[in-house]
C-alpha cells in the first residue's frame, strides 16, 4: 500500500495541472455558442463566423490531442513503475520464501 501513495502522486501531479485548462476552453466555448445570433447577417459575415468557430474548435482539438499524450506518457511511466515495483515485490518473496 505505501508504493501506491506515491505512484498515484505522481500520476495526479502530471494529469491535475491540466484539469482547468481543459474545463476552461469548454467553458468559453460553450459560452460562445450560447450567444444569441442575429438574423440579419450576411452570407459572407456568417462564414467568417463559421470559419472562426471552426478555428476554434481545431485549436482545442490540438490542445486536447497534446494533453491526451501527455498524459499516454504519465501512464506508460506509471505502467513501469507498476511492474517494476511487481517484480521487486516478487523476488523479495521469492527470498523470503526460497529459505
Amino acid at each position: 500500500m505505501p508504493v501506491i501513495l506515491p505512484i498515484a502522486k505522481f500520476v495526479l501531479k502530471w494529469v491535475a495541472p491540466s484539469i482547468p485548462d481543459i474545463v476552461s476552453k469548454l467553458t468559453t466555448i460553450k459560452q460562445q455558442q450560447g450567444m444569441p445570433r442575429t438574423g440579419g447577417k450576411t452570407f459572407e459575415a456568417h462564414r467568417a463566423d463559421s470559419d472562426r468557430q471552426f478555428a476554434q474548435h481545431l485549436q482545442l482539438i490540438e490542445t486536447l490531442t497534446r494533453q491526451i499524450e501527455s498524459f499516454e506518457t504519465t501512464l506508460r511511466w506509471a505502467l513501469i513503475i507498476g511492474i517494476i515495483a511487481l517484480l521487486l515485490s516478487l523476488i523479495g518473496l521469492a527470498i523470503m520464501f526460497g529459505t
